[in-house]
């Protein structure tokens, strides 16, 4: 009797467990739910930091205010010792210009367009994943998660005291990449990426050929190393009422003012 149980209670939490994974969403489904939910909101508030994966100490906080469709401000501040050695960054746009302010030096920059704009806050630490998400949503891309390949959900995990749906998949440019997202909110709520050096060597538009193969060879060697893992983490997030003025910085009158290389 006790093992007609016990086979009865394995069958039931069997066909419970296929039952519960048949229901679960796919990828896809999810982030159709995130993109439809960053579009609803109409403007997005966040705080946050970014962070090597295997180093928390040396945190990056950043600020984000988005409107739609491309109005935003962007303030990030890499911490050094002592404190006035601080590398603070501003890059922001009421929707006609772009600009990215360097307040460590002084120098505010007249970027030539949003994509340009938000590649160096990627280069200067600055959150790299969020923005350029928004921007797509915002304009109307009906598939703006198009640039990531063999989407899964992994498993589901607690981060910000939120249960999240963990999804990873691929791109054109990393190893691996992998988004929480809340499973109440359909908000993410932290972004993890891990650069492909090869794959960043062969796309780059910066290098020659025969550097890129130099690069090549003495990544082969070991003498050039894999890309640190990083991470986003996305706190605080409200959808507030925001105009276009909230989309200014008021630079000093002593900044030494310069357009910047459309091809740099």
């Amino acid at each position: 009797m006790n093992k007609i149980k016990t086979v009865a209670i394995i069958i039931t939490m069997l066909f419970l467990c296929t039952n519960a994974y048949a229901d679960a969403p796919s990828a896809d489904e999810i982030l159709k739910k995130v993109a439809a939910t960053y579009k609803s909101m109409k403007t997005y508030k966040v705080k946050g930091d970014r962070h090597e994966f295997y180093n928390e100490k040396n945190k990056i906080p950043f600020t984000i205010l988005f409107k739609e469709p491309n109005m935003y401000l962007i303030s990030w501040s890499r911490k050094r010792m002592p404190p006035e050695k601080n590398k603070d960054y501003v890059s922001w746009s009421d929707g006609t210009q772009p600009y990215l302010y360097f307040s460590f030096v002084k120098v505010l920059n007249k970027m030539p367009s949003d994509e340009i704009t938000l590649k160096q806050c990627s280069k200067t630490e600055g959150p790299t994943k969020m923005v350029p998400l928004l921007l797509s949503i915002f304009k109307g891309n009906e598939d703006p998660f198009a640039w990531l390949k063999d989407l899964k959900v992994e498993k589901s995990e607690k981060t910000g005291g939120e249960d999240c749906y963990v999804i990873s998949g691929t791109s054109e440019l990393t190893k691996r990449e992998v988004m929480w997202v809340s499973k109440t909110s359909y908000l993410i709520r932290k972004y993890y990426w891990e650069f492909d050096r090869l794959k960043v060597i062969m796309h780059s538009t910066t290098f020659s050929n025969e550097v890129k193969k130099r690069m090549i060879e003495e990544y082969e060697k070991g003498i050039l190393h894999d890309l640190f893992p990083e991470v986003e983490e996305y706190t605080e997030i409200t959808s507030p009422e925001l105009s276009k003025d909230d989309f200014n910085y008021a630079v000093p009158e002593n900044a030494t003012r310069s357009d910047w290389p459309v091809n740099y």
